[in-house]
């Protein structure tokens, strides 16, 4: 039997008040500048062009945002997901013309600005996209990974950050530590201080290298190693950080006795690849005991 996942009630709703939002926005701008001229006695034709100008630079981003909103509302119906052992496709075109089976599907790409993830074959082409407003996103993400990977193989043991994204971490914190320090008065630089506390305390937090042993997991953080008997584990799972509307997506370890998962992510390979050989490992030190 299909399993279907579509789009929550308050979705539509949401939608529609985040772009109503953003439109009222732009509405506000365009009356701001428009009083503004009112105060002035003599115009000219470059006085005007730069006049309009300004205010449609000024509305860009709302109008822009807005109707980033209305489409995704618009096409909410055509990305209504279905699945079953066969493969995965869109509700809309049926599964008679719309089916990708599982062992087309190579790996996953997330496009966190349009707010969806796309499934890829082995030349990179797209063969479906998903939105990350599905109800039970979480759920769907951990199907796809366990269909497409339940054949991975892999005798990497280790799986880390690049240094790329590190390094563009420590450019990012020292761009902006020399530019609170050399601009803006003191209400910025509580802001900026604050925000900079916030990004060094996820970093200091965040996992930077997972190594797979034969009965358990060592997490390395920046200045510390966290080893994981595999007895401890209570589940692992893709996990959501943030709203709805703001979200990426990650894979939570539960460990008994600690109420937050550990957040793995960006650690080299693809996140529904690394949720499949992790369970492996779990699974295969399991059977081992089983037999003893």
């Amino acid at each position: 039997m299909p399993q279907r996942f579509g789009f929550a009630k308050t979705t539509k709703r949401n939608l529609l008040l985040v772009s109503s939002f953003f439109l009222l926005l732009s509405v506000s701008v365009i009356v701001f500048f428009l009083y503004l001229l009112f105060g002035w006695d003599t115009f000219t034709a470059s006085f005007i062009i730069y006049y309009i100008f300004t205010i449609a630079l000024g509305i860009s981003p709302y109008v822009v945002t807005s109707l980033f909103f209305l489409n995704r509302l618009r096409l909410l119906p055509y990305h209504v997901i279905m699945i079953d052992n066969e493969g995965i496709w869109y509700e809309h075109l049926g599964k008679a013309d719309g089916l990708v089976t599982w062992s087309r599907i190579r790996c996953s790409k997330d496009n966190v600005l349009l707010r969806q993830f796309s499934l890829l074959d082995d030349n990179g082409n797209v063969l479906l996209k998903i939105d990350y407003l599905l109800e039970d996103i979480n759920q769907l993400r951990d199907i796809i990974a366990e269909k497409t990977y339940a054949n991975v193989k892999t005798s990497q043991r280790l799986f880390a950050k690049t240094i790329k994204y590190q390094l563009l971490l420590y450019i990012g914190f020292i761009t902006a530590f020399f530019v609170l320090v050399l601009l803006g008065d003191w209400i910025i630089k509580i802001i900026g201080w604050f925000g900079i506390a916030i990004v060094v305390f996820e970093y200091l937090t965040s996992v930077t290298k997972i190594t797979v042993a034969d009965d358990h997991f060592v997490l390395s953080f920046p200045f510390r190693k966290t080893v994981i008997p595999f007895s401890d584990i209570k589940t692992i799972a893709t996990t959501t950080r943030r709203s709805q509307e703001s979200k990426y997506f990650q894979i939570g370890l539960f460990v008994n006795g600690r109420k937050k998962p550990y957040r793995l992510t960006r650690l080299g390979i693809d996140d529904m690849a690394l949720l499949v050989i992790l369970k492996k490992a779990i699974q295969k030190h399991a059977a081992k005991i089983a037999i003893r």
